[in-house]
């Protein structure tokens, strides 16, 4: 048993890595609630409400509570409005990865989990990117990913850290309790815009119909949420057991264009086709698909769950919780 600091543990992937890691683990959840929601904090951790961008109150929190590792979930991650809010996400993830390593260096604490993002990539110069990928990423988002690794490889290197950086490939359902998922009214995510319009028999858009894909709406690879946690867990066993650093893709390793994603949807929940196609948008590639050969050979992983249980999942989540 471990004492773990979830930094973000009150949003959508925090909650479930939360739910997860409690069975086993002492779990504090810092949380600022600026996007993460209180009826999704576990009833079974210790919740303190403050940001990633209070050092003092991060090494007070390390300290008090003798913390072996901290996970940071805490980030803005929308890639649309990253451009118009530029300031907003350098100030966010950046500074506060700053703000986190300054804390880590100062306490005893030399474990660190880091959620970063698929989006450092960039435009995809191979079919399936691996680790090794040139990071040339193309929208603001991505290049606060990219300087937090960057900052924390070297900071961990000076101060002795041992990390794993999770980059994230698209996220989606809910937990199986069905007690943690997306909890939004106007998702951005994928699955759940699509979920969020059959609920409501509402047009669904697809923004862009002209990428080079076969039926030409881009082409993505998503992972289940409870996938992601339990790489989590996984995540912690690895570093108790004190083994070496490493920066790890997590996805399915398998690519569905939008337009697969929605019929899936039609077809699980015998719904009507409202689509829409709109323009591309500007800085969104054709083609995003993990290799996640290092994910399984360093931790023992392998994703467990289809796009149909994502899909299912998600639907079932926004039934029984949000109102329309």
């Amino acid at each position: 048993m471990a004492n773990i600091l979830v930094i973000g543990g009150a949003g959508y992937i925090g909650s479930v890595v939360c739910e997860q890691l409690i069975k086993n683990h002492k779990v504090v959840i810092l949380d600022n609630l600026s996007t993460g929601f209180k009826q999704l904090i576990n009833k079974k951790a210790k919740f303190i409400k403050g940001s990633l961008l209070q050092t003092d109150l991060l090494i007070k929190i390390i300290k008090k509570n003798k913390i072996d590792l901290v996970i940071c979930l805490a980030a803005k991650i929308v890639v649309s409005e990253s451009a118009s809010k530029a300031l907003d996400y350098f100030e966010t993830n950046v500074n506060g990865c700053l703000s986190l390593m300054k804390a880590i260096s100062k306490t005893k604490v030399k474990k660190l989990i880091f959620a970063s993002s698929a989006a450092v990539y960039g435009v995809p110069q191979t079919k399936s990117i691996n680790e090794n990928h040139p990071q040339k990423p193309c929208n603001v988002y991505g290049m606060t990913k990219s300087i937090d690794e960057k900052i924390i490889t070297n900071v961990a290197k000076q101060y002795g850290i041992n990390y794993l950086i999770f980059r994230f490939f698209n996220v989606s359902g809910a937990s199986n309790s069905l007690s943690c998922g997306l909890l939004k009214k106007n998702p951005t995510w994928l699955i759940a815009s699509i979920n969020k319009s059959i609920i409501n028999n509402e047009k669904f858009n697809i923004y862009g119909g002209k990428y080079k894909t076969k039926d030409h709406t881009s082409l993505r690879d998503y992972i289940h949420v409870e996938d992601i946690a339990y790489a989590h867990c996984l995540g912690v066993k690895y570093l108790m057991n004190k083994k070496p650093s490493a920066i790890l893709n997590l996805g399915l390793g398998k690519a569905y264009t939008v337009k697969e994603v929605y019929n899936c949807a039609l077809k699980l929940f015998k719904a009507k086709n409202n689509l829409i196609i709109r323009p591309n948008r500007e800085g969104d590639p054709d083609c995003l698909l993990s290799d996640i050969t290092n994910a399984k050979k360093t931790l023992k992983w392998c994703p467990k769950y289809k796009l149909e249980d994502m899909i299912k999942s998600d639907y079932k989540f926004q039934k029984k919780f949000i109102k329309y």
